[in-house]
């Protein structure tokens, strides 16, 4: 008589969780924002003609001449020519400026401006009819 050996398979082990449902709420949450982004309110604000900062070769007569007046955009004020000006006095300055022959501006926003200061800031610069703006920040550069 032969010896016949049993051999026992060890059970298999089952994985701690089942990717398929972690899968689908993955793609659940890819559909959601997905929706949502384009449900979000954007508007786009036209500024004018917006420079790079740097003179273009095709400018000419007195545009080229001129040169942009520094807005320093802060939180809760702006600062033109060293004097603190409060949002709720921005416009009335601004329309000063321009009559005196201001017609580009280059604001420059610091690190306590947050995005509404530089949204009034152009929005102030738009209701008064501003020619050229410019938009950098604290280092100079164009966002």
């Amino acid at each position: 008589m032969g010896r016949h050996r049993i051999r026992w398979q060890p059970a298999r082990r089952r994985a701690l969780f089942a990717l398929t449902p972690l899968i689908d709420i993955m793609f659940l949450l890819l559909i959601f924002f997905m929706l949502s982004s384009q449900i979000a309110p954007y508007s786009l604000m036209p500024i004018g003609n917006v420079a790079t900062g740097i003179e273009d070769g095709n400018q000419t007569g007195d545009a080229a001449r001129t040169r942009d007046l520094a807005i320093r955009v802060s939180h809760g004020f702006v600062s033109v020519g060293g004097e603190a000006i409060p949002f709720e006095e921005l416009q009335p300055a601004l329309s000063q400026l321009i009559s005196r022959g201001s017609t580009g501006f280059l604001l420059i926003a610091t690190r306590s401006a947050s995005v509404q200061d530089i949204v009034t800031t152009l929005e102030a610069l738009q209701a008064v009819s501003a020619g050229r703006v410019t938009l950098v920040d604290a280092t100079g550069s164009t966002p």
